[in-house]
Protein backbone atom coordinates (compact mmCIF):
# COMPACT_ATOMS: atom_id res chain seq x y z
CA UNK A 1 0.00 0.00 0.00
CA UNK A 2 1.40 3.41 -0.92
CA UNK A 3 1.35 6.43 1.38
CA UNK A 4 1.47 10.11 0.66
CA UNK A 5 4.33 11.99 2.24
CA UNK A 6 3.97 15.70 2.94
CA UNK A 7 7.28 17.29 1.97
CA UNK A 8 6.26 20.93 2.37
CA UNK A 9 8.63 23.15 4.36
CA UNK A 10 6.56 24.55 7.24
CA UNK A 11 9.53 26.43 8.68
CA UNK A 12 9.34 29.00 5.88
CA UNK A 13 6.93 31.90 6.47
CA UNK A 14 5.13 32.65 3.21
CA UNK A 15 3.43 35.80 4.49
CA UNK A 16 5.02 38.78 2.79
CA UNK A 17 4.23 42.47 3.32
CA UNK A 18 3.12 42.65 -0.32
CA UNK A 19 0.69 39.71 0.07
CA UNK A 20 -0.68 41.17 3.31
CA UNK A 21 -1.31 44.56 1.65
CA UNK A 22 -2.88 42.82 -1.37
CA UNK A 23 -5.38 40.92 0.78
CA UNK A 24 -6.14 43.97 2.95
CA UNK A 25 -6.82 46.01 -0.20
CA UNK A 26 -9.09 43.26 -1.52
CA UNK A 27 -11.01 43.17 1.77
CA UNK A 28 -11.41 46.97 1.62
CA UNK A 29 -12.67 46.78 -1.98
CA UNK A 30 -15.20 44.10 -1.05
CA UNK A 31 -16.23 46.09 2.03
CA UNK A 32 -17.02 49.09 -0.16
CA UNK A 33 -19.64 47.01 -1.98
CA UNK A 34 -21.30 45.72 1.21
CA UNK A 35 -24.49 47.33 2.53
CA UNK A 36 -24.42 50.01 5.23
CA UNK A 37 -21.48 49.95 7.61
CA UNK A 38 -20.75 46.25 7.02
CA UNK A 39 -16.97 45.75 6.66
CA UNK A 40 -14.65 42.78 6.40
CA UNK A 41 -10.97 42.65 7.35
CA UNK A 42 -8.13 40.16 7.39
CA UNK A 43 -7.38 39.43 11.04
CA UNK A 44 -4.68 36.79 10.66
CA UNK A 45 -2.54 35.29 7.89
CA UNK A 46 -1.52 31.63 7.52
CA UNK A 47 2.30 31.45 7.49
CA UNK A 48 2.29 28.07 5.71
CA UNK A 49 0.28 29.29 2.69
CA UNK A 50 0.44 33.08 2.74
CA UNK A 51 -3.37 33.24 2.57
CA UNK A 52 -5.87 34.81 4.93
CA UNK A 53 -6.51 32.47 7.85
CA UNK A 54 -9.08 34.55 9.73
CA UNK A 55 -11.46 37.03 8.09
CA UNK A 56 -13.66 39.13 10.38
CA UNK A 57 -17.02 40.63 9.46
CA UNK A 58 -17.99 43.80 11.36
CA UNK A 59 -21.44 45.42 11.52
CA UNK A 60 -23.10 42.78 9.38
CA UNK A 61 -26.86 43.23 8.94
CA UNK A 62 -28.98 40.39 10.33
CA UNK A 63 -29.64 37.57 7.89
CA UNK A 64 -33.03 35.99 7.22
CA UNK A 65 -31.75 32.79 8.87
CA UNK A 66 -31.19 34.45 12.27
CA UNK A 67 -34.50 36.25 11.98
CA UNK A 68 -36.28 32.93 11.49
CA UNK A 69 -34.46 31.41 14.48
CA UNK A 70 -35.38 34.26 16.78
CA UNK A 71 -38.97 34.35 15.50
CA UNK A 72 -39.30 30.60 16.06
CA UNK A 73 -38.34 30.35 19.73
CA UNK A 74 -36.60 33.57 20.78
CA UNK A 75 -33.16 31.96 21.13
CA UNK A 76 -30.18 31.29 18.90
CA UNK A 77 -29.90 27.62 19.85
CA UNK A 78 -27.41 27.60 22.70
CA UNK A 79 -29.76 29.13 25.29
CA UNK A 80 -32.14 26.19 25.69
Amino acid sequence: MSRELDVRDFTRNRVTPQRTMELQALAAKISDSLPGTHRIRVERMDPATGNAAHIVSDASPPTPFWGRCLKNDGTTGSQR
